[in-house]
């Protein structure tokens, strides 16, 4: 599989770099929630599993202080069963990433989590080996103990209510969770708990949300030039900029749909771009006010993602681009 090249902006004084963290696909309800399959296949056409592409966007923020790794994705020691299961394709190891993007680790001073599911957290870890595993559940369970920071200097900035939350979760999540990248942090003295909104540097800013999990948080960069909204599985793909899009997986989908709408109307106020970690083509875009309250996007940043249609609708195997 090839890689889409590191995507760069400077915000002033702020580096912000968009990675490639690989694809994975879910069935199409646990990202666009109630909503039904007429009103997404043709946003994101589904396999014939029902599965829908989604991609894995890891980020950096380069600053005065030192950078920090945003959402560092999957990691890759993934097993066959797991690989098949979620069409797991271009996972890397963070540390090839950051390599990719001329980064280098030892000026990492931070790694900022919206939340800790798998498909955002898991990347922080790196562990010897071969790849074992069917899904993230287990391998929290057959690699307890064996799993050490990927990078082990830097501080890793957690929701204590998320670490709570995943540490007992409910029986909707509990595949998709992963305590134990806390845990491993929190044995290496690197663990940052938070309690509420934060700002580790000048120009990064925390906010937690809930909503999609019970400490999930948003990241706003604020550079003298530019702002970022960075709103982790609030706004995992433009097509979220809808209010009535939610993801399945939300454990509070009216909290979601209320401070998601909150948001937007703050980075409408800020003028400011959104980048969306799971949209397989847009990766950015500069949010504007649409007709009837919604929403529209200009100055977007695409990636080309092919995607296949499924054969049980429409043309069988016929390649079609994703608007996603």
């Amino acid at each position: 599989m090839s890689h889409h090249a590191p995507a760069r902006i400077d915000l002033g004084g702020l580096m912000l770099t968009i990675l490639d963290g690989g694809t994975l696909r879910l069935d199409g309800a646990s990202l666009y929630g109630i909503l039904p399959r007429v009103f997404w296949e043709k946003l994101n056409h589904p396999d014939e599993d029902n599965r829908v592409l989604l991609s894995v966007s890891p980020a950096v923020v380069e600053t005065p202080e030192g950078a920090f790794v945003i959402d560092p994705g999957m990691g890759s020691e993934w097993g066959p069963a797991a690989v098949d299961r979620y069409d797991l394709r271009g996972q890397r190891p963070l540390l090839e990433l950051l390599a990719e993007a001329g980064v280098d680790p030892s000026a990492v001073t931070g790694i900022i989590l919206t939340h800790l599911h798998f498909d955002h957290a898991w990347g922080a870890l790196a562990r010897a080996g071969s790849s074992i595993g069917r899904s993230p559940r287990q391998w929290v369970e057959d690699l307890a103990g064996e799993m050490e920071p990927a990078l082990p200097a830097a501080r890793l900035y957690v929701q204590g209510q998320e670490i709570d939350y995943v540490r007992r979760p409910d029986l909707r999540t509990v595949a998709h969770v992963v305590p134990a990248v806390a845990e491993a942090y929190e044995q290496a003295g690197r663990l940052v708990r938070l309690e509420g909104d934060a700002e580790p540097v000048p120009g990064v800013r925390l906010v937690r949300t809930g909503g999609h999990s019970p400490g999930h948080q948003v990241v706003w960069l604020e550079g003298s030039a530019e702002t970022f909204l960075m709103a982790g599985d609030l706004v995992p793909t433009a097509t979220h900029l809808r209010g009535e899009v939610e993801e399945g997986l939300d454990v509070a989908p009216a909290q979601s749909a209320a401070v998601k709408a909150g948001l937007l109307a703050r980075a409408v106020e800020k003028c400011a771009y959104l980048t969306f970690y799971h949209a397989p083509r847009v990766r950015w875009g500069r949010i504007r006010p649409g007709p009837s309250g919604a929403y529209t996007l200009d100055e977007t940043y695409t990636v080309q993602t092919v995607t296949r249609r499924s054969p049980r609708r429409g043309k069988s195997g016929q390649p079609e681009e994703t608007d996603a």
